[in-house]
């Protein structure tokens, strides 16, 4: 009986550790098409749905690639085609009623994203950013959309709020408002939607 109990404990030890590095990850990939990776520890792995996201992780997207994932915070993200994305880090909420608590910070190495952040920054500007080579760009609990090719940062902020950060200047966007910034000058506001801003933009594909 001894031996038998000792047999079922080992049998079940890999099925406690899937779950503990399950329970560990900072979301999850709710859908993808195309060409995606994803970069972890220095090993590529294929981006399929419900792969794990963690801290560290670079999300890779083809010519005709995408990446929808949400983490845990209820924050949504979509990845264009040809983007390059990192999860420099996340930090979970206190609470599933305090999403504002926790923190989530993220790179652009190139392309566009759109996220929704729900209720994430309401509570705390510093909760949330987004970093590129020229520019940061932050919310205020809001659907926003941002680009880099490089050279150029555009962002626009669908609903909500939000601001974006560069040359010492931080420049606020109300809904429906787009900016752009060039490295180490401050922010442009727009009189409308740059063209690479354009979507598609969809959660559901």
């Amino acid at each position: 009986m001894k031996k038998m109990t000792i047999r079922k404990w080992l049998l079940a030890l890999p099925l406690i550790l899937i779950t503990q590095i399950a329970a560990a990850a900072a979301g999850a990939v709710v859908s993808t098409g195309g060409q995606a990776t994803l970069e972890r520890d220095g090993k590529l792995y294929r981006v399929v749905q419900q792969s794990a996201v963690e801290t560290g992780d670079i999300l890779r997207t083809g010519s005709n690639g995408f990446v929808y994932f949400k983490m845990k915070n209820g924050e949504e993200m979509f990845l264009r085609p040809d983007t390059e994305f990192k999860i420099d880090l996340f930090t979970p909420p206190t609470t599933p009623s305090s999403p504002g608590t926790g923190k989530s910070f993220y790179t652009l190495v190139k392309g566009a994203f759109r996220a929704i952040t729900h209720s994430l920054g309401q509570r705390d500007v510093d909760s949330y950013r987004v970093k590129s080579g020229v520019a940061t760009m932050g919310i205020r609990g809001s659907d926003i959309v941002g680009a880099f090719n490089g050279q150029t940062v555009s962002f626009g902020v669908e609903s909500g709020a939000g601001f974006i950060q560069s040359g010492g200047v931080t420049q606020e966007l109300a809904a429906q408002q787009f900016a752009q910034s060039q490295a180490g000058g401050a922010p442009t506001l727009l009189t409308g939607r740059p063209e690479v801003l354009n979507g598609p933009w969809t959660f559901d594909q």
